[in-house]
């Protein structure tokens, strides 16, 4: 039987959804669903694969021994192929002004004072009805680290309250933060929250995995 299958009929047996299972054992459930569907490629690594495999699989009182052997030769074979996909960097998208320059050529000085004001007015409010913007610099995502510390930093809006997991972090007045993180071995979810005073929130998250 193939490890997904496996994974997927003793948690049915059992009677659990991926999310449960997911904040039991601190592992994203992307990559729980990934594994009972064997998309090997949506994994950050075999490293990764393996220890989300033992934490599943000892979840659901199963022998992870078979399991991970046949995870380790889907890897092998598209590693052999070629089809193992690599982390993509995050690219940032650049904000083109070519349209408004083309628009301010064509009307007169008044017109454009005025959309000007109409349009800072309308950034203004929808601005303030927007969550508040939320990077996270450090950690990277599916980091696997020795280390018992973690610096989590980012950046957000000013006026935002942050927390990392669940703990409370001062910003500056340029909204960057940065946060030292105690961390045990293991499968990590790092959670940084941010939320206005209007009880606007956004959430970011980092799976990590700490070795001993």
């Amino acid at each position: 039987m193939s490890f997904g299958l496996a994974l997927k009929q003793a948690r049915e047996v059992k009677n659990l959804d991926l999310s449960t299972i997911a904040r039991a054992i601190n592992v994203q459930e992307k990559y729980l669903q990934a594994l009972e569907e064997e998309r090997v490629r949506d994994i950050p690594s075999l490293t990764y694969g393996k220890y989300f495999l033992r934490r599943y699989a000892a979840y659901l009182g199963v022998s992870a021994a078979a399991l991970e052997n046949s995870l380790v030769n889907a890897h092998r074979f598209l590693e052999q192929h070629n089809l193992v996909v690599r982390p993509k960097k995050e690219k940032h998208k650049t904000f083109s002004l070519r349209s408004h320059t083309l628009l301010i050529r064509r009307f007169s000085i008044v017109a454009v004072i005025t959309l000007c004001g109409i349009g800072y007015l309308s950034f203004s409010l929808a601005q303030s009805l927007q969550p508040p913007q939320l990077r996270i610099t450090s950690p990277a995502q599916n980091l696997i680290t020795h280390a018992t510390e973690l610096r989590v930093s980012g950046s957000t809006d000013s006026e935002a309250q942050v927390t990392v997991n669940d703990q409370n972090v001062a910003i500056d007045e340029e909204g960057n933060f940065s946060f030292q993180l105690s961390i045990q071995p293991g499968a990590q979810i790092i959670r940084v929250h941010a939320v206005k005073k209007h009880g606007l929130a956004s959430e970011e998250e980092r799976q990590i995995l700490a070795l001993e």
